[in-house]
């Protein structure tokens, strides 16, 4: 168990406990986001954990604090990523494709500790929406990927709400409704998939770098077996709650 995972899970499950609550719901969300990664790291070869997970495994794990079970909670991982970060015009110059920086922000409330801040209906990604909407002209459901961050599950479905994907408390039905039941996964639409390389729970913690990274090898067509044809626009929101709220817009020319 990550020790991070722990120490967070605190706060997390707090907060997970009051969105049961408030919009008196079950686990489902929860679970929809844990299967999804872990079908979808299948074919990352960089994923710590690979085994095919089924809803009755996601509700077979042993809880660490409730409502968060050990599949709500990412994997730990060594692994450091790289970016290179240059100028439009060098970079149509190297010799990979260059990946565009559409639009990129981070966001704090003035109490952005985890049992500071007043309710689930403003925290850091709520500034992080605001102002990303405020400087991209690409949105949802214009996007070929999207990215949320998975540390926690319920951090999960808070960015789907708070991106617009659906309303408060509507995450867990929206997912159903955007199941992919042939692969066991979340596809927006019929087509546009959430973390295609696993995400924190299956590829691993990397603090949302291997989100940054995956969307990158997508928008190059550089992701194998889990290629998204014809990919040229990312969505990514990744950090959680609070001081850590980020979002960017990625794209090819």
């Amino acid at each position: 168990m990550d020790p991070d995972s722990v120490e967070g899970a605190v706060g997390y499950a707090a907060w997970a406990s009051r969105y049961l609550h408030e919009y008196d719901v079950g686990r489902e969300g929860f679970a929809r986001v844990a299967v999804s990664d872990r079908s979808n790291a299948a074919d990352n070869p960089l994923a710590a954990v690979r085994d095919p997970m089924t809803f009755d495994d996601y509700y077979a794990a042993r809880m660490v604090r409730e409502p968060l079970s050990l599949f709500d909670m990412d994997v730990p991982v060594d692994g450091a990523d790289a970016f290179v970060i240059t100028t439009a015009e060098r970079a149509r110059d190297l010799p990979n494709q260059p990946v565009l920086i559409h639009a990129a922000t981070a966001g704090l409330t003035d109490r952005n500790e985890e049992d500071q801040i007043p309710g689930p209906h403003r925290h850091g990604q709520h500034v992080v929406v605001e102002s990303l909407r405020a400087k991209s002209d690409i949105w949802i459901p214009e996007v070929d990927l999207y990215f949320p961050y998975d540390g926690f599950t319920i951090i999960t479905l808070s960015w789907i709400e708070n991106t617009g994907w659906c309303g408060p408390g509507e995450a867990g039905d929206f997912l159903k409704q955007n199941w992919d039941e042939e692969r066991h996964r979340i596809l927006i639409n019929g087509k546009i998939p959430v973390n295609p390389h696993g995400g924190a729970l299956s590829e691993g913690g990397t603090q949302g770098s291997g989100h940054i990274r995956e969307a990158v090898t997508q928008l190059r067509g550089d992701a194998g077996a889990r290629q998204v044809p014809g990919a040229t626009t990312a969505f990514l929101t990744p950090g959680g709650f609070f001081f850590n709220a980020q979002g960017l817009v990625l794209r090819t020319d």
